[in-house]
């Protein structure tokens, strides 16, 4: 059969696979622009940033008053960046117009692909690590809450035996 516009191959798992990945990658890639263009809002009404929730925040300070940016997905940091050359916190003092500059080009970044592609196999990494660590800290907890409810029975045992010779003497 001749491959022309209308052939039809197999649909493969790599082809499945492909489709998950780039399904996921645009959830992430909403989910940022979603959380950016929130800041936008507040910023334009002029809210200040201690009114965002923790994990939607993007700037910070660090200890010589540069403007850190760190931007989320859930609770794993996607990005983190750093603008030396303005500043958003002027003392008590938000500057807006700042902060909306700063989140209008941290836009254009998660739009442009290939930072975004480089991103997102960090994401994936640190995501890996993360996933990792909460394994290992969930089957150290399930064994110590499995010695910990063996002790407990043990115990309860004990002190049934106990107060049923109690009872028994008492008549």
């Amino acid at each position: 059969m001749e491959k022309d516009a209308f052939y039809i191959e197999d649909y493969t798992e790599k082809d499945k696979k492909n489709e998950k990945e780039s399904a996921n990658k645009k959830k992430i890639r909403d989910a940022l622009r979603a959380n950016i263009q929130q800041s936008i809002n507040y910023a334009k009404h002029k809210e200040p940033e201690s009114k965002i929730s923790r994990l939607k925040k993007i700037f910070s300070l660090n200890g010589e008053d540069e403007t850190i940016i760190t931007l989320r997905y859930g609770s794993i940091v996607f990005y983190h960046g750093i603008v030396r050359k303005q500043r958003v916190f002027k003392g008590k003092v938000e500057d807006f117009d700042s902060k909306i500059s700063i989140l209008e080009r941290l836009t254009q970044m998660v739009d442009d692909n290939k930072w975004f592609n480089e991103q997102y196999a960090q994401y994936l990494k640190i995501r890996k690590q993360a996933d990792e660590r909460s394994a290992k800290t969930k089957s150290k907890n399930k064994s110590k809450v499995g010695k910990a409810s063996a002790k407990k029975a043990s115990s309860k045992k004990v002190t049934a035996k106990a107060f049923s010779k109690a009872k028994s003497k008492k008549k």
